[in-house]
């Protein structure tokens, strides 16, 4: 495990970390025990960014919930990022969500990783949007959402409430109480790839982080 900076302290300050010639799977914040501090992170691999998460806390512990297959505030702390360590040019941007100023670990085993690729977009009041190839698509907040139609591989379609999906979803992942990685987080998981697309429409402003990579690589996850 190697400390690759500190968290800068300050609501919305952003931490650079640049000029990295490779990069491991898991980034760690200080104390994995207490409660995610960022409000935004970005990762670029090799000239590309694959994670832009902005402006959103219940987003980023989302995503890290997610993506370690776990719940609760224990994880807050502990991001996965790609599925090995990837030898190429890299670089992360830590946006703060207060005052704390936890060290920044980056640590790993195995090479020939493939990155994770998480990116949001906004979708305006009385508006929706289509995404397909998706894993996981995840709506904040959850009460903006209007319906979620979602078509099929195989042909048939269904339209769902943010409560339903959250149901959906809590059938086959762990979840906290409510049902949810984060009070305030519906997630669409598709890392089945039974779906073709989802329509996502939005009763007022809303956020979707679009969470892409391949059935393997899910698995490849949670083996590690």
């Amino acid at each position: 495990m190697s400390k690759i900076g500190t968290l800068i302290t300050g609501a919305a300050v952003v931490t650079p970390i640049t000029g990295l010639a490779y990069v491991d799977p898991y980034i760690v914040l200080g104390d994995v025990d207490t409660t995610m501090p960022l409000t935004g992170l970005q990762v670029e691999i090799g000239g590309e960014t694959t994670i832009n998460i902005v402006g959103s806390t219940p987003l980023v512990s989302a995503f890290s919930k997610f993506l370690s297959q776990t719940v609760g505030t224990i994880v807050g702390l502990v991001l996965k990022i790609a599925t090995g360590r990837i030898y190429l040019p890299s670089s992360l941007r830590f946006t703060n969500g207060g005052a704390t100023v936890p060290d920044i670990l980056n640590f790993g085993d195995g090479a020939n990783g493939k990155p994770i690729r998480a990116i949001s977009q906004g979708i305006n009041a009385l508006s929706n949007q289509v995404f397909d190839k998706f894993s996981a698509l995840m709506i904040t907040p959850s009460a903006n959402a209007g319906n979620i139609d979602i078509q099929y591989k195989d042909g048939t379609s269904v339209t769902m409430t943010a409560l339903e999906v959250d149901a959906l979803f809590a059938m086959k992942n762990q979840t906290e109480a409510n049902g949810k990685l984060d009070a305030v987080v519906t997630v669409l998981d598709n890392t089945e790839g039974k779906i073709a697309w989802a329509r996502v429409n939005a009763t007022t402003a809303l956020t979707v982080l679009i969470v892409k990579f391949s059935d393997p690589d899910f698995q490849e996850l949670k083996r590690n």
